[in-house]
């Protein structure tokens, strides 16, 4: 197995991405979510790094949002950093690989929004952040969980796993991070993502990766209502035990030599 093909992810699900990223209920209030704790730990001369980040929902928001930040936007496919580009044509964005990171001891704050699941060497990638982290630098990330929520969906769109909280708090640890916030997220709907699920075909081969996000526009008014009521509590301080997300925050420690 070569480079490419341990990340699973297909480049021309980008364009449809796109799309979904500006009005879905999830895409946007995961996106303030995010913001959120990227407030918390930024300073005046901080530098955020988004290690995937695909055609740059994330590290674009968080560049208007914090003009103060020094953001910069890593992505392994040149067409989603086409698409980040035409998003925030002045932004910082570098085509680079996830396990081999051009950074080292330099990053404040380094995010990793559902990446991990396409890439088969997961822990390396949490310690090449590790290494691109300055001292008590911080990890931001999120990834899919709960393995019997896996379906046709999560196959077709080029996921390897979907975590249980036990492993990926493991992985975060032995990669030489301390864990400082670990909740789940889409507690609420959970049940409806479930069934949703459950109803999906079983045949990857006929499964739409964005059938889940043409959903009827009142609906996804009142996903993104309930899914704010759930950000919010987050951010006061509420851990979620169950959920489709996991966010975890990590500090970066020294590693024993």
């Amino acid at each position: 197995m070569n480079k490419v093909d341990s990340i699973n992810f297909n480049s021309s699900d980008f364009e449809p991405l796109v799309e979904a990223e500006t009005s879905h209920f999830w895409f946007v209030e995961r996106n303030a979510l995010i913001l959120n704790f990227i407030a918390r730990h930024m300073t005046d001369s901080a530098t955020f790094v988004e290690v995937g980040c695909g055609t740059g929902n994330v590290i674009n928001a968080a560049a208007f949002t914090f003009p103060g930040l020094t953001t910069i936007g890593l992505e392994f496919y040149s067409e989603g950093l086409n698409f980040a580009r035409q998003r925030n044509p002045g932004g910082h964005f570098v085509r680079g690989d996830a396990r081999s990171l051009p950074f080292t001891g330099s990053v404040n704050i380094a995010g990793c929004f559902d990446v991990l699941e396409h890439i088969r060497e997961d822990s390396n990638v949490l310690s090449q952040i590790q290494n691109a982290l300055t001292d008590n630098g911080i990890l931001l990330i999120t990834v899919p969980q709960h393995r019997w929520l896996w379906s046709a969906t999560d196959e077709a769109a080029g996921h390897v796993r979907r975590y249980t909280k036990a492993e990926i708090h493991q992985k975060v640890l032995d990669a030489g991070f301390l864990i400082e916030r670990s909740t789940s997220f889409v507690s609420l709907l959970l049940p409806i993502m479930a069934l949703s699920r459950l109803f999906a075909p079983r045949n990857k081969g006929s499964h739409d990766t964005y059938r889940e996000f043409a959903i009827p526009k009142i609906l996804n008014i009142c996903f993104g209502l309930i899914l704010r009521l759930e950000r919010f509590a987050i951010t006061k301080g509420l851990n979620f035990p169950i959920g489709g997300t996991r966010l975890i925050v990590g500090k970066k420690i020294k590693l024993a030599q």
